[in-house]
């Protein structure tokens, strides 16, 4: 009873007051369902903290439904896994792409030479670092 009443007692700019956030739009291709919702779930937690969004617009088995999508949905990153084959620097033109190991200990991309092991928080690292690079933040 007491917090209903504290409730209705809040300024109505606190009640209401929504955070700009930063959405992140990715495509996954070859990520397990299981490492998928891992993706979500601890990057996207962490994510959060920083004020940002992943949004995962589409789920491809392989890289050959993905024309039509990138053309349609303009995603910021792509994050393909180690079950598919590395794609070529360029494959997917301006969009970055993070490339997991077959092993899933290490995140390639999305240059040449970047590298890192494997974990949420470098995960979330690398998507922050990216996020900061696409533009402004988005309501």
């Amino acid at each position: 009873m007491r917090a209903a009443a504290a409730r209705r007692r809040l300024p109505r700019d606190r009640r209401w007051a929504v955070d700009e956030v930063r959405e992140l739009r990715a495509i996954l291709i070859g990520v397990s369902p299981l490492l998928a919702d891992l993706i979500r779930r601890s990057a996207g937690a962490r994510l959060r903290r920083a004020g940002l969004s992943l949004a995962i617009i589409a789920e491809l088995g392989d890289a050959a439904d993905l024309g039509p999508i990138l053309a349609q949905q303009s995603p910021d990153l792509i994050i393909v896994g180690g079950a598919t084959a590395p794609p070529a620097p360029d494959a997917f033109g301006p969009v970055p792409t993070l490339t997991l190991s077959t092993n899933l200990a290490s995140i390639f991309g999305p240059g040449a030479d970047d590298s890192l092991p494997l974990t949420p928080r470098s995960l979330a690292a690398r998507l922050v670092e990216l996020a900061a690079a696409r533009g402004p933040l988005l309501s």
